[in-house]
């Protein structure tokens, strides 16, 4: 896909990005231009590795690779933050109500709790999150991105979220597959057939492009001839 077009096509969906992320940039310290030019690169980057045969449209490909951009500036750029004593309540029930994109002011009403709580509980769920490239493996440099293929740059609450969906078997075979295991040595692990762990992986990642598509539902890309 050529990135200039895909750039002018989907604009809309870093906008959309960043302002989820609007609050905690402010906490950080950044300009709402510079967390658009890291989403825009991630854009960019999701681009030149999108691959149409993998079954994924390009947008669910893309939102991992634009979020990502955007939370690892906001970690380079956060500054220390004093944690309340309401800041762990606060992190549960933006988490659990999907509040992220709430004003903390009207959140902190809600849940009788202080307004820097809820600053700070935004400023650490901008950046408790893990690169995909960051190795899982024990000797062959496997990454989450060699095992769930449209994983770059996301943020740890949301992977273990994903995993949670998953049934415990599937669970498994994605731990051990992370763990640099073959999916011959999988079956055998969980006394399974040979194709099994392979079908499981195959479901995990149907799975985990409906996940994605979560981030994307009031995105809708405009008709571009």
């Amino acid at each position: 896909m050529d990135a200039e077009i895909a750039v002018h096509e989907h604009a809309g969906l870093v906008h959309q990005q960043a302002l989820k992320y609007e609050k905690a940039a402010i906490v950080a310290g950044l300009g709402k231009e510079e967390i658009l030019q890291e989403g825009f690169i991630g854009l960019i980057r999701a681009c030149q590795n999108f691959d149409e045969s993998r079954g994924f449209t390009f947008t669910t490909f893309a939102v991992p690779y634009v979020r990502g951009y955007m939370l690892s500036a906001l970690d380079k750029g956060n500054r220390p933050v004093k944690y309340t004593s309401g800041f762990t309540r606060a992190v549960a029930h933006i988490r659990k109500n999907d509040w992220q994109d709430r004003k903390p002011g009207d959140i902190a009403k809600d849940i009788n709790l202080s307004t820097e709580a809820v600053e700070a509980a935004f400023a650490y769920m901008s950046h408790t999150y893990v690169s995909a490239d960051k190795e899982i493996g024990k000797d062959d440099g496997l990454t989450l991105h060699n095992v769930l293929p449209t994983m770059d740059d996301y943020t740890a609450v949301e992977i273990q979220e994903f995993i949670n969906t998953l049934s415990p078997d599937h669970q498994r075979v994605l731990k051990l597959k992370g763990e640099g295991k073959s999916y011959t040595e999988i079956a055998q692990i969980m006394g399974l057939t040979r194709q099994a762990p392979h079908n499981a992986m195959r479901r995990a990642r149907r799975k985990y492009a409906t996940f994605v598509e979560r981030g994307v539902r009031h995105y809708n890309p405009p008709n571009v001839p």
